[in-house]
């Protein structure tokens, strides 16, 4: 085993089933952090039967990469749980407000 390979962070929590329905925070971040989409205009995803959380953003990914022509997508994608009303309070106010921060990013260009 090559000793110098980082040790990966577990990406799914052991205790949680993921397709049970639920309500999810995702975060997808495209290659090189690139400037390909437009700004958010809705929120929430259509639930559907016997589907993972998984299949769902592997789905989006593929169907966002045939529209554009090219892949544009970091291989892993960031997901938390919505466990409460506070929970879900918090990643709203992250969701509304983060916009606001991104001329602070190093990596943000104001084209």
């Amino acid at each position: 085993m090559n000793e110098k390979l980082p040790n990966r962070k577990r990406v799914r929590a052991k205790y949680f089933n993921y397709s049970q329905p639920g309500v999810y925070f995702i975060t997808i971040c495209t290659q090189n952090r690139q400037c390909v989409l437009s700004k958010i205009v809705g929120t929430g995803v259509p639930t559907a039967q016997n589907s993972t959380l998984s299949r769902f953003v592997s789905t989006f990914k593929r169907f966002c990469n045939k529209e554009i022509g090219q892949s544009i997508w970091q291989s892993r994608s960031y997901d938390h749980i919505v466990r409460n009303d506070h929970d879900y309070i918090e990643i709203s106010k992250y969701i509304e407000e983060n916009p606001l921060r991104w001329q602070y990013d190093k990596l943000y260009e104001n084209d």
